[in-house]
């Protein structure tokens, strides 16, 4: 409302609050009207308009009806909220009233103090938010020469409760109207011991994924002096004897607008983190205070600032690479978990070990796991270095994750298991739910391999012979897109096989034949066939390269792809594969049906007695339909391995 319509209504509101005073006078309780006044008064924030008597009367009206609700054993209601919040809009300064104020603030903080473990957690946060709108009441009428008294009570909240947004809102607005009223009782306020033992809380909140949190607690930290920069460390760098403004330009940058007319200027606020000096001079208790912030910035939904962050990160552990790696691997930690457990649904708020974990619905997860990801492959050398940490997470993930949603890609299957294979009837909801987890995983999978085909040596890294065998295995992995056998080629190259180096070309295009179109002459530039005792692949390069060669054609034989014409479906791609391999020798042939039948070599032990541990379905139903295709295309290779052939077909009928 504006203009005349505001004022009739500010009138109106008066005039119930009139009767309120009365009634209160009296000794009555306030009745319907009279609430309803109350809480339209509490929507304006602006009461101006009013005379100052009359703002003096509402004021110890509602210090009236906050005695009236303490003194009946502290009832927590919607009225007591108005209460402190028309005071805030008001804010006249009444001594008498701001030490009935005073009480009640004392007796909200002694109550949540007795029900830390009592309340829930929904009871908590009100209570809390009661509290919070209290001190802020509390703050704006007390009159200039005793503000400094309100300055322990916000000190004491944030300190205990620095995870509430309205308790930080309130330090923030409090601490500011202190320093501009009162700036001489409060400097003795405003000091370094004060910003350490308040950095040392709300250096999580920096690196808040809620924009309101960072921006609440770094306009605190800004209202007191920063600690000086350190001394240089080499003879010629700057002599600075100023006092660091980490915080205030990480509040510049949060100030800055995000939209796509002014993105520019936030971007070269960013710039300044560039300044070596931000790595390398800042005093201890700000060293992460860079880093913290820069991940924040990660999450905000606006592409064209990642790029500069995360370059800027990657500088950063150049630098801080101890601190770096800490926060980081949190980070990595924190969403691979939210993306295991509440399936790319937001946290709720809380600390983590050194890291805030809440990521707000405006945030996509899965998104930010992989600008994550992107930053752990700009710092190779240092995720390189600590490979003893991811390492065995990626294998643990590939364990659980991966083969749960992909149970075709472990060497069993569980058939009483909920979640079901792709091929088999199941409910649409779950058929849903299975379709969004596998479409997780696979993403996150092809993030992690982002960062291993970084490796400079991989082949020295922790469980060096398990994670090797994990990156051949995901060339048999069937992939119609080829992103992910395409990433673990590009891992297995920086192994720098010898027998790999020479045709990593010719394997990369067979890889990523992305229609089937050229398959056939990705196929013959690499054969293996021999002509007159010559052949593409050296001799002494087939033993290792034929067996990667089969995993990936394998793949491809059973990929599924829309219906089309001549070598473009299944069965005319099968033929092409199937006739390449027919060139290999009879001891060649041998390994390659080796390879194909690895899933069935153990069919016959006790442990496939059992519906809980058989041959995953879709193998036996691809060999099924590979069966007479290879016995067209091999011949009389297969005559030696039709006991085989046939032991097989048995046990899978």
């Amino acid at each position: 409302f504006s203009g005349n319509s505001k004022q009739e209504i500010l009138t109106t509101c008066v005039r119930f609050l009139v009767e309120c005073i009365k009634a209160i006078k009296e000794g009555e309780l306030i009745n319907g009207s009279q609430c309803a006044a109350l809480q339209v008064l509490s929507t304006f924030e602006d009461c101006s308009a009013l005379p100052v008597n009359l703002r003096m009367d509402i004021t110890v009206c509602m210090q009236m009806i906050i005695d009236k609700k303490i003194g009946v054993g502290l009832e927590i209601d919607e009225y007591l909220h108005q209460c402190f919040e028309i005071l805030y809009h008001l804010g006249v300064p009444h001594e008498k009233a701001s030490l009935r104020i005073g009480l009640a603030v004392n007796k909200l903080r002694d109550r949540l103090a007795k029900t830390q473990t009592e309340t829930t957690n929904e009871g908590k946060m009100e209570l809390i938010s009661v509290f919070a709108k209290s001190i802020m009441a509390y703050t704006w009428i007390s009159v200039p020469e005793k503000l400094d008294q309100c300055l322990p009570i916000i000190k004491s909240a944030v300190l205990d409760h620095s995870y509430s947004l309205e308790i930080l809102t309130m330090a923030d607005k409090g601490l500011s109207l202190i320093k501009e009223h009162s700036p001489t009782k409060g400097a003795n306020f405003f000091n370094s011991e004060n910003f350490t033992s308040l950095m040392e809380l709300l250096e999580y909140e920096i690196g808040s994924f809620n924009a309101s949190f960072r921006r609440a607690a770094l306009n605190i930290l800004s209202l007191f002096p920063e600690p000086n920069w350190l001394p240089p460390c080499k003879d010629n760098d700057e002599e600075l004897t100023s006092s660091c403004d980490v915080v205030r330009c990480c509040l510049y940058v949060e100030l800055s607008p995000i939209d796509v007319f002014d993105f520019r200027e936030r971007k070269i606020a960013l710039e300044r983190f560039r300044k070596s000096r931000y790595f390398t001079r800042v005093p201890p208790i700000l060293a992460s205070v860079p880093c913290r912030y820069l991940i924040a910035s990660l999450s905000v939904n606006f592409k064209p600032l990642w790029e500069s962050a995360k370059e800027i990160l990657s500088l950063y552990a150049n630098s801080r690479s101890q601190e770096f790696w800490e926060l980081m691997w949190k980070v990595l930690v924190m969403v691979s978990d939210q993306l295991n457990l509440s399936e790319n649904k937001p946290m709720p708020h809380h600390n983590v070990k050194g890291i805030q974990s809440m990521l707000s619905d405006e945030i996509d997860v899965l998104k930010f796991h992989e600008i994550v990801c992107e930053v752990f492959s700009s710092a190779s050398t240092l995720t390189e270095q600590n490979n003893r940490v991811i390492v065995p997470f990626f294998l643990n993930f590939m364990e659980t994750d991966y083969q749960k949603c992909y149970p075709g890609s472990s060497q069993t299957q569980d058939l009483t298991s909920n979640l079901m294979d792709e091929g088999d009837e199941i409910e649409l909801t779950e058929h849903k739910l299975y379709a969004r987890q596998k479409k997780i995983v696979t993403t996150r999978l092809m993030h992690y391999l982002t960062i291993f085909c970084k490796f400079k040596n991989p082949s020295e890294v922790y469980k060096s012979e398990q994670f090797e065998q994990t990156l051949h295995g995901l060339l048999a992995r069937s992939d119609p897109e080829h992103k992910i056998q395409g990433s673990a080629l590009k891992c297995l190259q920086q192994y720098q096989y010898t027998w790999l180096k020479p045709y990593y070309k010719q394997v990369d295009a067979i890889v990523n034949d992305r229609d089937g179109g050229n398959l056939r002459d990705q196929l013959l530039s690499l054969s293996i066939g021999k002509h007159e005792g010559k052949s593409v692949v050296l001799e002494s390069h087939r033993e290792k390269l034929l067996p990667l060669l089969y995993s990936i054609l394998i793949s491809k034989m059973s990929e599924r792809k829309k219906r089309g014409k001549g070598h473009h479906n299944l069965k005319a791609r099968r033929g092409v594969i199937l006739r390449f391999l027919a060139q290999s020798t009879e001891a060649e042939a041998s390994e390659f049906l080796d390879v194909l039948l690895q899933p069935f070599h153990e069919m016959k032990s006790a442990q496939f007695d059992t519906t809980a541990h058989v041959v995953p379905l879709r193998k036996q139903q691809g060999f099924l339909h590979l069966l007479a295709d290879l016995i067209a295309n091999f011949g009389s290779k297969l005559l030696t391995h039709i006991r085989k052939l046939v032991g097989v077909l048995c046990h899978v009928c």
